[in-house]
C-alpha cells in the first residue's frame, strides 16, 4: 500500500522564494525517508511526486467485501425461511 502524505522539505536554499527553499511535495513514505523534512501538511494528491506510487485504500476494500458478505447472508437467511415454510408444510400434509 502506497500512503501518501505531504511534506515541507529543504529545498533550494539559494532561492528568492520561500515555496522554492521549503517546497511542499506529496511523498511515499519511501520517499519521504530521502528529504529532510521540515514538516509535514496536509496532503494535497494522491500520487507521489517522486515515485509515482498511486494511494491505495484497503479499508474501502474491506468495507465493500463486508458489503458483500452482509448480502450473502442476508439472502441465505431468506432462503433458510423458506425452506422451513416448506419443510412445515410438508409436516403438515404428513400430519394429515
Amino acid at each position: 500500500m502506497c500512503e501518501i502524505r505531504a511534506y515541507q522539505v529543504w529545498g533550494d536554499m539559494t532561492a528568492d522564494k520561500s515555496s522554492d527553499a521549503y517546497p511542499v511535495k506529496d511523498l511515499c513514505n519511501d520517499c519521504a525517508s530521502s528529504y529532510e523534512i521540515v514538516s509535514e501538511e496536509s496532503s494535497m494528491g494522491n500520487i507521489c511526486e517522486d515515485c509515482g506510487c498511486e494511494y491505495s485504500d484497503d479499508n474501502e476494500e474491506l468495507e465493500n467485501r463486508k458489503n458483500e458478505i452482509e448480502e450473502e447472508i442476508e439472502n441465505l437467511e431468506n432462503a433458510l425461511l423458506d425452506l422451513k415454510q416448506e419443510l412445515n408444510e410438508i409436516n403438515e400434509q404428513l400430519d394429515s
